[in-house]
């Protein structure tokens, strides 16, 4: 019963982060983030996979000047690799940015780039974020 808990558990996380969340890729750094209006979901997530932070953020004002609040799960590095690892057999929609992810994070391993230079090892200038 406990591993098809988990099981199920995992295909909900998976399935929450395909329709919310976003991967991006800043350095060698998987960085992974949800954002939603109740903070209940995020929780879960978080218990689920085991790792990351839910923490509260202003998200805009209204029409009449009041602050409305939502709440962000955000787990990156290492940390944010292992939770793509986690989800990864059960992803559908986010499966292939994840493989790129896997793909970036094995190719920059140990061979980023010249900093005095700006420049990769290849020759191609270095951007501080990327985004898919």
């Amino acid at each position: 019963m406990d591993k098809i808990k988990k099981t199920m558990d995992l295909a909900w996380a998976a399935g929450f982060f395909d329709g919310e969340g976003s991967i991006t890729f800043v350095g060698k750094s998987v960085r992974i983030f949800l954002t939603q209006k109740e903070r209940e979901p995020l929780d879960r997530f978080k218990s689920i996979v085991g790792y990351g932070i839910v923490y509260p953020r202003q998200h805009r004002q209204t029409a009449k000047g009041k602050d409305t609040y939502c709440y962000k799960y955000y787990v990156g590095g290492f940390n944010g690799r292992q939770v793509l690892e986690i989800l990864y057999p059960y992803l559908f929609v986010k499966k292939i940015k994840a493989e790129l992810a896997f793909d970036i994070y094995r190719n920059y391993k140990g061979k980023m780039c010249n900093r005095e230079s700006g420049k990769h090892k290849r020759g191609r200038p270095i951007t501080k974020h990327k985004s898919f």
